[in-house]
């Protein structure tokens, strides 16, 4: 089995995608800093007012945002423990300073789902087009050459270098991103943990700027601007619009945003859109929220911590129950499926260590071996990312052929088969990681796991663009 699925990767990596895309709202300046054993004892040092026994207690899982210095480093502790990533937001700009002063090994690059999708995507050689409310000077020069960002002139939309594009009124939005590698072994007054899996905690800021979705300058050219488009990664609607905390105004925010993807949309029905799963800033209405976002857009990306979460607050107990005790493909497809229905897009695609699950609706708008290949071609992206960092070239992509595909993905691939053939026999094998119901297919894809990657952030973004662009190019040939 695994010699059939590595000849498949090395003829996927020779393949040169061609799309035009679009990714748009959420750009950061990330600040990404490495968390050594050294730096948690600067971090205990620096902070002797700690309570040990009130970071212990913290509940990580029911934090909405960061306010004290004992929540932070439970979260640290958490994600050291689990090995899994968390964002978060942070409720106060005077954690920087300490931030800054314990760990010293850090450096700065693109941030934000839109930012890294679009940097990716003209690093494999796509037509990349970025737009946000937000681009101050200092944002864009994280922009790679060959991305380029909307004008309206007269009524019609013109490019210009996204480098060249910063407005000097715009804020600059500043996430700190805490990576640790696998199998760090960090000391505390009251425990040692070490870290089961390379990982990641986002502390983002409370400040947002503007609502995340098409404002006055690019909205009357929308229309046109879909159709000079193939597919569109969407990012940023979690933050609920301006006002949160008022429910008229979260509603009228999603309504409108909703009837921007339609405008957009208007005069390319074939334009594709992506959206990728963040929790909402106001979790009380985030299961209607993303179930009217899913009307009007195609492909839902969700790694595997979220779908967790997601079940739960869809009232599927027994699937987050199930993906706490025994995480693997059968409850994560099931979870997929249940995601397919109640949002009504067309793909559903979960990414997780080692091999990713996807679901498609019937009829699907291309055969569902296109979708396999472009998860390994996504795979391939990240892996070569995980080993170099930056934004990966498709002609480099050759040099992962030859990286094996993970044990966790071969043996998730084995025991699906063998639990979907006991627990779901109207779903039948028709390829390889592929099987097929009445409405949907399914797919099981063994992917790569590179050990202590030199970065983790914005590996589920790249993942999702990254199949997503090579399925929609296939397609058109």
């Amino acid at each position: 089995m695994r010699e059939s699925w590595q000849r498949r990767v090395a003829q996927v990596v020779a393949q040169r995608p061609k799309a035009r895309t679009f990714s748009a709202f959420n750009l950061n300046v990330d600040v990404i800093a490495r968390v050594t054993p050294q730096a948690i004892q600067r971090l205990i040092e620096s902070a002797p007012e700690l309570d040990w026994q009130q970071v212990a207690e913290i509940h990580v899982d029911a934090l909405r945002g960061v306010r004290t210095r004992e929540e932070f480093v439970a979260v640290l502790r958490h994600g050291f423990k689990t090995g899994k990533s968390i964002l978060l937001v942070r409720e106060t700009e005077e954690f920087v300073p300490w931030w800054r002063e314990v760990f010293h090994d850090r450096d700065e690059s693109m941030g934000g789902q839109a930012g890294i999708i679009a940097n990716q995507m003209a690093a494999l050689g796509a037509t990349s087009v970025v737009y946000s409310p937000l681009l101050s000077p200092r944002q864009a020069q994280f922009f790679v050459d060959g991305v380029v960002w909307p004008v309206v002139r007269e009524g019609r939309v013109e490019y210009l270098p996204a480098k060249e594009a910063g407005r000097p009124q715009d804020l600059t939005r500043e996430p700190w991103v805490f990576e640790f590698v696998k199998g760090a072994t960090f000391q505390f007054p009251d425990e040692v943990i070490t870290t089961p899996r390379a990982n990641r905690a986002i502390i983002t800021m409370a400040g947002q700027g503007p609502e995340r979705r098409f404002h006055d300058d690019i909205y009357p050219a929308l229309a046109e601007l879909g159709s000079q488009l193939d597919v569109a990664f969407l990012a940023g609607y979690h933050q609920c619009g301006a006002r949160p905390d008022d429910p008229e105004a979260v509603r009228a925010y999603i309504e409108r945003s909703c009837a921007d993807i339609e405008f957009l949309k208007s005069r390319n029905p074939s334009l594709k859109i992506h959206v990728e799963y963040v929790p909402t800033k106001v979790r009380e209405i985030e299961t209607d929220f993303y179930r009217r976002l899913g009307s009007v857009i195609h492909s839902f990306g969700i790694n595997e911590t979220e779908t967790r979460s997601v079940m739960r607050r869809y009232g599927q107990e027994a699937l987050a129950k199930e993906l706490e005790e025994d995480e693997r493909a059968y409850p994560l497809y099931k979870s997929g499926l249940f995601l397919l229905r109640e949002l009504g897009v067309e793909r559903v695609h979960i990414h997780n260590l080692g091999y990713y699950v996807v679901v498609l609706r019937k009829p699907y708008h291309c055969p569902p071996a296109i979708v396999r290949d472009g998860c390994l071609f996504a795979s391939a992206v990240n892996a070569r990312k995980a080993q170099v960092g930056g934004f990966i070239e498709a002609e480099s992509l050759p040099q992962v052929a030859g990286l094996p595909l993970s044990d966790i993905g071969i043996q998730q691939l084995e025991r699906f088969t063998e639990e979907v053939s006991q627990k779901e026999p109207a779903l039948r094998p028709v390829d390889d990681g592929v099987w097929e119901a009445s409405d949907h297919f399914a797919l099981v894809v063994p992917t790569h796991v590179v050990p202590n990657p030199v970065v983790t952030v914005g590996m589920g973004d790249t993942i999702s663009s990254s199949s997503y662009y090579y399925e929609v190019s296939e397609a058109q040939k």
